[in-house]
């Protein structure tokens, strides 16, 4: 009998001891995640044989993002969050994973609610930054081509995610004066400065709309 299927005999009425043991070949795996990612995914296999472990699916998820097998990947994570449903590192990664594909608006909402979870959580900042710019990137391109209620709506949903993201605030009120409604777009403007008034790019001259000085 090999070691594999003498651990699994050993293990059979012992749970807690079967997903210790799982936890060796995950630790293998995250040492090996960034050099060998290759080797890293066998070990996550193998950790992953003895039982249903939200570490294991996460891990794994990871090492197929870095091996850029982002399908797999989600699937992985989706895995892992059935299990832990509110895990920041699962959440923050299937959201890089989903940047990876270019579905922002899915990504976003994985990383807001990682970022609520926990504040300081440097990675899930930087990408759900990531993946608010690409979208709002997406609402620029669209007003910029002529279709102006296309990037409304685009900046609507990603202030639905973020209401406080101030790029998003300042470009839907550039479409808006843009259409000619004026008194959204000076809405949107003077909310920008109240969210963020360090931010130079708040007080611009926008086409339309009366500058004066905030409140």
């Amino acid at each position: 009998m090999d070691r594999k299927a003498r651990g699994w005999h050993f293990t059979d009425d012992k749970p807690k001891l079967r997903s210790l043991v799982g936890f060796v070949d995950l630790d293998k795996c995250e040492l090996l995640s960034e050099d060998r990612p290759r080797k890293a995914l066998e070990l996550c296999d193998a950790a992953r044989d003895y039982g249903n472990n939200a570490a294991f699916w996460s891990t794994r998820g990871y090492v197929l993002t870095r091996l850029e097998r982002y399908d797999e990947a989600i699937d992985s994570l989706d895995r892992a969050l059935e299990i832990l449903p509110q895990d920041v590192e699962s959440l923050d990664r299937r959201g890089y994973a989903l940047i990876k594909q270019t579905r922002y608006e899915e990504a976003s909402h994985d990383l807001v609610l990682a970022t609520r979870l926990n504040p300081v959580h440097q990675s899930a900042e930087q990408n759900l930054h990531h993946a608010l710019a690409k979208l709002t990137l997406v609402a620029y391109s669209a007003v910029s081509a002529g279709n102006v209620d296309e990037g409304i709506e685009t900046y609507n949903r990603v202030l639905a995610v973020h209401p406080r993201y101030t790029d998003a605030l300042i470009h839907r009120g550039y479409a808006h004066a843009k259409k000619g409604d004026l008194e959204r777009a000076e809405r949107d403007y003077r909310h920008a400065i109240d969210v963020d008034d360090d931010n130079i790019e708040t007080y611009r001259p926008r086409p339309g709309v009366v500058q004066t000085e905030a409140a």
